[in-house]
């Protein structure tokens, strides 16, 4: 599926997963979300979902789909000793990336975390 601004996308109990396939849809491991092309109508899925979920509540704890680096996230490093800068970015929506080892930080608070990256100062430092 070409990757366009008007995709969509669709959480899916993994296991009702076949249904992301029956309407044509492409597994996003980055968003954890099934990206639908937008004229596919996926009002039977959506139904089939929510009967499933009121069956199975435990399946239909939501997890928001993860922040991809330039739609509206920045990839910054945070030292791991930084304890308070590390749990304010997490406060803001950050979240760290394995891959890459950063932290995603929402746009708006980019400025804010990386001043207090730099005036952050280990209790060994003599700086």
């Amino acid at each position: 599926m070409s990757e366009t601004s008007e995709a969509r996308y669709v959480e899916i109990p993994y296991e009702l997963r076949h249904l992301g396939r029956e309407i044509n849809g492409r597994w996003d491991g980055e968003r954890e979300a099934w990206e639908i092309a937008p004229d596919v109508d996926i009002a039977g899925v959506e139904a089939e979902i929510a009967a499933y979920i009121e069956e199975h509540p435990e399946a239909g704890v939501a997890r928001k789909p993860r922040p991809v680096e330039g739609e509206g996230f920045t990839l910054v490093t945070i030292p791991y000793v930084a304890e308070r800068v590390r749990a304010f970015a997490k406060e803001q929506g950050a979240v760290f990336n394995g891959e890459t080892k950063m932290w995603l930080v929402p746009d708006e608070t980019v400025g804010q975390i990386t001043s207090m990256i730099a005036e952050f100062k280990p209790r060994w430092s003599k700086r």
